[in-house]
C-alpha cells in the first residue's frame, strides 16, 4: 500500500497542500511525516534557489511512501519513499540551476530526507517545463 502526499508553493515562498489535497487536520499521522518532509524539502529548494527562485513559476512536490504489509494487516511503517519534483519556470536556461538545487536539497541538505534515508530506499523524480521546451529527469538514491 502506498500513501501520498502532495504540496505546491504559494505566496511567501510557503508550501501548502495542493489543489484538491487535504490540510493536516486530515492527515493521519503517518501521512503527516511524508507532509513534514515534502515541506522541508522545498524550503531548502527555494533557499538554496536564492534570486533564481522567483523565476520558478510553480514547484509541486509529491512524496510517497510504500507501507509495510504483514499478512492482512498493515504496519504503518513505511519500507521506501519517492518524491516527485513538478517545476515551472520562465525561461530553460534557468532548468539547469534548478536541477541542482533539487538534488542538493533532497541528496545533502534536507535533514528529513537523511532521517527517512534510515528507515528505507528514497528515490526522487525531477520534471522541470519551461515556455516551449521541458525536461524529465530520474534520478534514483539507495542507503544501503
Amino acid at each position: 500500500m502506498t500513501k501520498s502526499v502532495s504540496l505546491e508553493r504559494a505566496a511567501g515562498n510557503e508550501f501548502v497542500p495542493a489543489t484538491g489535497e487535504v490540510g493536516c487536520e486530515g492527515l493521519t499521522p503517518s501521512e503527516m511525516v511524508l507532509y513534514a518532509a515534502g515541506k522541508a524539502v522545498g524550503n531548502d529548494i527555494i533557499a538554496l534557489l536564492g534570486s533564481v527562485a522567483g523565476r520558478v513559476m510553480s514547484l509541486k512536490i509529491t512524496v510517497e511512501g510504500s507501507v509495510i504489509k504483514r499478512g492482512k494487516e498493515r504496519s504503518g511503517s513505511f519500507r521506501e519513499f519517492l518524491f516527485k519534483y513538478e517545476v515551472t519556470c520562465r525561461d530553460a536556461d534557468d532548468h539547469a540551476r534548478i536541477s541542482r538545487a533539487i538534488e542538493l536539497a533532497h541528496g545533502k541538505y534536507c535533514a528529513l530526507v537523511r532521517m527517512l534515508k534510515m528507515i528505507g530506499p528514497v528515490a526522487y523524480d525531477i520534471y522541470i517545463q519551461s515556455k516551449g521546451s521541458s525536461i524529465g529527469k530520474t534520478k534514483e538514491e539507495v542507503m544501503t
